[in-house]
């Protein structure tokens, strides 16, 4: 069995196989294949076997494939520890402001930029041209739902994006702002994949609030 590549440190990268077949005393095999990148002057290479001890065999490939991904010009990427490399949202980010449709509102969003259908709300929160997320309800008024204004950071299983600095609500209670969180997760299967609408918090229970703002 191959476990997915192991990130140890810029340049360096691990793949195990395991489940080999049994040495003396019934312990399976095991292969940790250590890929590294070339030194200066260090031309790639081939597999070369290092030692075995324990049923535990370590090979070394000097290969440039595990040197470590330029960073990316751009402020829509984020840096995945456990992989070792960039996760890139600019082509999202590339195709301008996307439509979410919820009963009679409908909202726009964009990754990393301002939307720009959220200049039509004619409010002192439209975040100086910042406004990357909004919505219009039936009758036509506009509510900020964030601006984009902080990075992007790495979750347990994808990326999200957080919007704050929208328009006032009430939440739990009390006066607040409007926020907005943006999960992506990857599936390569759907492509550039839709946006959907999984919550909006903005009731009187507190413990539905994100530091005492209504979230989308």
């Amino acid at each position: 069995l191959v476990a997915p590549p192991q990130f140890v440190r810029p340049g360096l990268l691990d793949i195990v196989y395991t489940g080999g077949e049994p040495c003396s005393g019934g312990t399976p095999r095991v292969t940790y294949l250590h890929l590294s990148c070339p030194e200066v002057d260090e031309q790639d290479g081939e597999p070369v076997f290092m030692f075995e001890a324990n049923c535990t065999y370590h090979l070394s490939w000097v290969t440039t494939y595990a040197c470590p991904v330029p960073t990316p010009d751009t402020n829509c990427s984020v840096f995945d520890v456990e992989t070792g490399t960039f996760i890139d949202l600019t082509p999202l980010a590339a195709r301008g402001a996307v439509t979410v449709v919820n009963g009679t509102d409908t909202y726009y969003l964009s990754v990393c930029s301002p939307a720009p259908q959220c200049k039509n709300a004619n409010s002192a929160f439209a975040a100086n041209g910042t406004t990357a997320a909004c919505v219009v309800d039936h009758t036509g008024d506009w509510t900020i739902r964030g601006a984009y204004d902080t990075d992007l950071s790495k979750t347990g299983t994808g990326v999200k994006q957080h919007l704050g600095r929208g328009s006032p609500c009430l939440g739990g209670g009390k006066a607040a702002i409007w926020q907005t969180e943006i999960n992506f997760v990857c599936n390569p299967q759907l492509g550039f994949g839709s946006p959907m609408l999984t919550a909006i918090n903005n009731d009187d229970d507190d413990s539905t609030q994100d530091d005492g703002g209504c979230v989308v």
